[in-house]
């Protein structure tokens, strides 16, 4: 990223030289994966989409040199919206809340055309792309995820009651699109597939578990754990996880994922196993209750859960998914 910048790769050529096919796949990959980053995480700052990196998807789509060109630039466009929303719907003001001038509902109808013409825009040949789909549906988790924040607490009015009750149900509806989606994605593939597509399911997964314990009127939390259940959800993704670490060849050719998936399944079930006892109406129909874990400090002292997520349930999810879901824990940091 470093290098795009100090190369002028991010300049309009009329500034600096013509710039190469590579380095605007270069350019434009940069700009997805920050963004993808920034926008789920909050741990860099994004690269800002401007008009030159239009420029650049159209170029490479004119020349069509690859296939994956054209996936590229739907993806960085996709990006673009989801960077939007999240710019102009859930950064705060200087007061921590942000402000809005015409009813929430009208800019989240906005951007929800705004999603659908880019999907009617998706070429047929990539029509049933599973990546492209996977990234279509958590745009709208993010999107959607807006009735969670701060612009609806505290709101008494009946139409924004309703316009929240309607952003949540089509938040659960995304995210259940995402999962299902995620759960069809065959293992063997697990090892080919880049990290942003764990990363958005660690995401989906943290807005699910916020969606099942958002205790406030009119929202239906049983409604959420008969449509998408968050300890059946955990479940899979363990399991998913334990079997992609014991898949050692894909057509012939050797695997080695070095105790990756595995690490990833004991986070899952450290997750599942403190959720578990605070949904005793879902936890009766799964699994058995299982022993909850800690998670050890730096300095091996042992830290529970419940201090851990102080300061709100799930309230700071987002940021801890980045630094202790995804990353690699030690081995002796999770207790089986």
């Amino acid at each position: 990223m470093a290098n795009a910048a100090n190369n002028g790769i991010t300049e309009n050529p009329s500034r600096s030289r013509l710039h190469t096919s590579e380095e605007r796949r270069a350019l434009l990959g940069c700009f997805y994966l920050t963004s993808v980053v920034s926008t789920c995480f909050k741990e860099v700052d994004a690269l800002q989409y401007t008009p030159y990196f239009e420029e650049c998807g159209q170029a490479l789509l004119t020349r069509r040199e690859y296939q994956s060109d054209i996936h590229l630039v739907l993806a960085g466009r996709l990006q673009h919206i989801v960077q939007r929303i999240r710019m102009s719907l859930l950064y705060p003001g200087s007061d921590g809340i942000r402000s809005f001038k015409v009813p929430i509902g009208v800019y989240v109808k906005s951007f929800s055309a705004e999603l659908e013409a880019f999907k009617c825009s998706i070429p047929f040949e990539l029509k049933e792309d599973k990546s492209l789909s996977l990234q279509y549906h958590h745009a709208e988790i993010q999107l959607y995820e807006l009735g969670l924040s701060d612009p609806f607490h505290g709101t008494d009015n009946n139409d924004y009651i309703l316009e929240r009750l309607e952003i949540l149900y089509n938040c659960l509806t995304a995210t259940k699109s995402f999962i299902h989606e995620y759960f069809e994605v065959p293992v063997t593939s697990y090892h080919f597939r880049t990290f942003v597509i764990h990363a958005q399911l660690a995401h989906a997964v943290i807005v699910l578990s916020k969606l099942t314990f958002y205790d406030e009127h009119p929202w239906d939390t049983k409604h959420v754990i008969s449509t998408l259940s968050l300890m059946k959800t955990l479940e899979r993704v363990s399991e998913l996880y334990e079997e992609a670490e014991q898949t050692t060849k894909v057509n012939g050719l050797p695997l080695e994922a070095d105790g990756l998936f595995s690490r990833w399944a004991r986070k899952v079930r450290w997750l599942r196993a403190w959720c578990e006892p605070r949904l005793p109406a879902e936890a009766e129909a799964s699994a058995p209750t299982t022993q909850v874990p800690s998670v050890l400090a730096r300095d091996d002292a042992p830290l529970a859960l419940d201090d851990l997520l102080a300061g709100g349930l799930f309230s700071d999810m987002d940021e801890l998914s980045w630094q202790h879901f995804m990353k690699d824990w030690d081995e002796g940091s999770v207790n089986n």
